[in-house]
């Protein structure tokens, strides 16, 4: 197709640059030929006749034989020596254990219990959470592919299920909004009456003679009401809890970029804020934030955004 031309003439001589020793240049016809400006001992190649080679050979060869005899002997040696077993003392009666000895039957029950024991790897996401409740069956697929689902906890003691007054300013009431959507989508039982006004300052939440006052105490309330948050978990709680006090603390003047880049890089290894495969509380409110930020942010908080979008 095509042809490359030569970056030297095809009747150069390559002609080696002298270093510390040369050896033999098969360029010329004079191999074995020293350079005269050369000083000092110069390196050349040994040569060997066929007859050193052969005494070499046979030398090696008698070596071998004698490593091997003397290692025979070694190995006879060993075998010829008495071993020491630990026999048991004429003094000393044996115990019943060294009497009686395991029956087959008995090393048949051993293996069955090993067999039992071993278990397939499964992939579980509860991390050894008591409180947590899988939904969704990770079996059939990846849990990444899976249609998004709120996290479920089991039911906690003591949290009220009914007549919940929510008082929160209506300025900073689009967590609320956003709740009160994932509640009414996925068909969840909330008995709750929220009262907006401009004048509260500091959110509440109370039935009967329980109150939670704050941001986080409502959120975790109300999460723990609807059975996205847990106050038993030992593991989800723990994630969630760092998520809630920073969005708390900045959820008047909203996220800054800092912030939304610690989350795009979380959500880089885990599928949500709360480090499981379905949604909960922290998602919840940290879409509100989203809401807030018309700002465009990175592809791994655009994506977790639109997922979460489905279960509203």
């Amino acid at each position: 197709m095509y042809s490359l031309k030569t970056n030297f003439p095809m009747d150069f001589t390559v002609q080696p640059a002298d270093v510390m020793y040369r050896l033999p240049s098969y360029h010329t016809t004079q191999g074995n030929e020293i350079c005269d400006n050369n000083e000092g001992d110069i390196y050349v190649l040994p040569e060997f006749t066929e007859a050193e080679f052969i005494l070499r050979q046979v030398k090696l060869i008698k070596d071998i034989c004698s490593l091997r005899t003397s290692f025979e002997n070694f190995a006879k040696k060993n075998d010829s020596a008495p071993v020491n077993e630990n026999k048991p003392s004429k003094d000393v009666p044996p115990t019943k254990a060294s009497k009686k000895e395991k029956s087959p039957a008995s090393n048949v029950k051993e293996t069955a219990q090993v067999k039992q024991s071993l278990k397939p790897f499964e992939y579980d996401s509860s991390f050894k959470d008591s409180s947590y409740k899988q939904i969704s069956n990770l079996k059939l697929s990846n849990p990444y592919c899976l249609p998004p689902t709120l996290i479920q906890f089991k039911e906690q003691k003591n949290v009220p299920k009914k007549d919940i007054i929510v008082e929160i300013p209506r300025e900073n009431s689009e967590w609320f909004d956003v709740i009160d959507n994932m509640v009414k989508k996925n068909k969840l039982s909330f008995d709750v009456k929220v009262i907006k006004d401009d004048k509260i300052t500091t959110p509440k939440a109370s039935s009967g003679n329980i109150v939670a006052e704050g941001l986080v105490p409502v959120w975790k309330f109300l999460g723990s009401v609807l059975g996205i948050y847990s106050y038993e978990s030992n593991v989800y709680s723990n994630m969630s809890d760092k998520f809630l006090n920073a969005f708390a603390s900045n959820y008047q003047s909203g996220l800054d970029n800092e912030c939304w880049r610690k989350i795009n890089s979380f959500l880089g290894t885990y599928n949500t804020l709360s480090s499981s495969v379905e949604y909960s509380l922290v998602d919840a409110i940290a879409y509100s934030l989203h809401l807030k930020n018309k700002n465009d942010k990175a592809s791994n908080v655009e994506i977790w955004a639109s997922r979460f979008k489905e279960i509203l």
